[in-house]
């Protein structure tokens, strides 16, 4: 699999792309210590390392992924005894029960992004890229459509290397809006 501009391969990310994969690593880091001993499903995985990531403190981990190619990398290189894979459109499938859900950089990918939320049953780690425009999003936020998508969250902010509470938050280039949706 390649890197195509907006899915993260890991042994495709090298050069300029490198700070973007650390901080996609960086948020599964992020959401270990809500993942540990929990089940977790993570929702639009992508090639499945943020799974198995969380597969190394989660009781056991499902990532669902629309792409059949991101789907066969994940299933392939990534699967474990806890860390399974499930090839699945996020609108239309079953989402099952959960302690946690993660949704990192995908709500931007639906057509309905509310409607995903409102299926879960449990608290929702997300992030959304901000103000950044690209031919696979369905939607584009801001700061004040991503509150009032994900309102109710808890909000964090990551740029560069740092992710920070709200109350921390600075703005400059390349800013993702995170939070923790508790259901």
């Amino acid at each position: 699999m390649k890197h195509t501009g907006e899915q993260c391969v890991p042994w495709g990310m090298v050069g300029t792309k490198l700070p973007s994969f650390a901080r996609h690593i960086q948020r599964y880091a992020w959401a270990s210590k809500w993942a540990a001993g929990k089940r977790v499903v993570d929702l639009g995985c992508g090639c499945g390392y943020g799974s198995f990531i969380l597969s190394m403190v989660a009781e056991h981990v499902l990532g669902m992924e629309k792409n059949i190619e991101a789907f066969l990398f994940a299933k392939g290189h990534f699967e474990r005894t806890n860390c399974r894979f499930y090839q699945a459109d996020l609108m239309t499938s079953h989402i099952p029960p959960a302690d946690v859900y993660v949704a990192f950089e995908v709500l931007e990918h639906l057509r309905d992004p509310a409607a995903l939320v409102a299926k879960l049953h449990g608290p929702l780690l997300w992030s959304l890229p901000l103000d950044r425009t690209s031919k696979w999003h369905e939607h584009d936020y801001n700061e004040e459509s991503a509150r009032a998508l994900m309102a109710g969250s808890e909000f964090w902010y990551q740029s560069r290397d740092a992710i920070v509470p709200q109350e921390r938050a600075w703005f400059g280039p390349d800013i993702a809006v995170m939070g923790v949706l508790k259901r």
